[in-house]
Parts: C-alpha cells; sequence; structure tokens
C-alpha cells in the first residue's frame, strides 16, 4: 500500500466518520474538536473476528 492510502475513522465523542490518509497523526476530530477520541473504523468482518464481540452475534 502507497502511503497515501485513505483509513476510516470515526470519533466515539459526536460519531462522526471520515476519511484521512494513512499517514495522519494528529487524531483530532475535525468535527468536534476532541482529541483522543479518534479511531480507525472496524469492519464488519474485524467485530466478527474479535474474541470479546464475535460470539455475542449469531446468524
Amino acid at each position: 500500500m502507497a502511503s497515501d492510502d485513505k483509513l476510516k475513522f470515526v470519533c466515539e465523542g459526536c460519531n462522526y466518520k471520515f476519511e484521512k490518509n494513512r499517514t495522519w497523526n494528529t487524531r483530532t476530530c475535525p468535527f468536534c474538536g476532541k482529541k483522543g477520541t479518534v479511531h480507525e473504523e472496524r469492519s464488519v468482518a474485524d467485530l466478527l473476528d474479535d474474541p470479546e464481540l464475535g460470539t455475542c452475534i449469531s446468524l
């Protein structure tokens, strides 16, 4: 992957979802301005693979 690939992020404070370059490291929400609440958005496959969450989801 190139260094300019986009990743999806979500703010846990205001639930704002956005995309930034892979090299982005400020982790400040561009909508509400909170620091420390922005994390990479998890895909459905990531959630199902999570040992803590995957067992409580039944299909």
